[in-house]
């Protein structure tokens, strides 16, 4: 019976529970919306960029740590990354960790590419898994930069909004 009560509120919680306001005014916008949706919703914003990125793919990173520096034997780390670029496993000598700090900084799970290149530096090593049937085309990334303190970049892939910098 307690479920119930606890369940039934949840369900009415309105999809703009997970919407923001626009950088620069109060109205609201959220993930999934069009670029040009977001610039009649926010206004024209002080700076925006374009580029064209690599369809997004599986990846593994191999890196080659010396676990102690004077001796010049190593062990190999791998790092595999979902298609989103999260990681899903790391393994060390064929053992699988569910985080290590054996390249400097702390790597876990879950975390990005970023976090992991900014951890343990570029890998040696990338073997990149193929993209999905027809989706083999290079993304367009558009970034939108609104004023507001702080400073607000939206981030848009394939005209679509991901992302809230």
């Amino acid at each position: 019976m307690f479920k119930k009560y606890f369940v039934i509120p949840l369900l009415l919680i309105s999809t703009q529970a997970f919407a923001w306001f626009c950088p620069n005014n109060f109205n609201l916008i959220q993930l999934g919306d069009s670029i040009d949706k977001i610039k009649t919703e926010c206004g024209k914003p002080l700076a925006e960029t374009s580029s064209k990125q690599d369809p997004k793919t599986p990846q593994e990173w191999r890196y080659y740590v010396a676990v102690n520096p004077p001796n010049p034997a190593t062990v190999q780390m791998s790092v595999v990354f979902s298609a989103s670029g999260v990681v899903n496993n790391i393994t060390v000598n064929a053992m699988s960790l569910a985080s290590t700090s054996l390249c400097g900084g702390t790597i876990s799970v879950g975390n990005t590419m970023q976090a992991v290149k900014a951890a343990c530096g570029t890998p040696p090593f990338i073997n990149k898994g193929q993209a999905a049937q027809g989706n083999d085309k290079p993304i367009v990334v558009n970034e939108l930069t609104y004023g507001g303190p702080p400073p607000n970049t939206l981030v848009f892939e394939s005209g679509i909004l991901t992302e809230r910098k």
